[in-house]
């Protein structure tokens, strides 16, 4: 692992979390790099980390997106 992804500040619309907080539903690639659901702006450190199947799932605290909980 590395520290690419430390500190990362995701903006909502913007790559699978983006879209997760967007959306604010569970969104999924199963290639990230290539994924047309999604933008592109964080392929540089998913990349870096090695990354390729993502799970992004919003987390909802009193109906407000407060954070997202990645899996990879």
């Amino acid at each position: 692992a590395t520290t690419a992804l430390s500190a990362l500040a995701v903006t909502a619309g913007n790559g699978l979390g983006g879209r997760a907080v967007a959306l604010s539903r569970p969104c999924a690639v199963t290639d990230y790099s290539v994924s047309r659901q999604i933008s592109h702006e964080y392929d540089l450190p998913v990349a870096a980390e090695g990354l390729r199947s993502v799970l992004a799932v919003p987390v909802v605290v009193r109906r407000r997106v407060r954070g997202v909980l990645y899996g990879a």
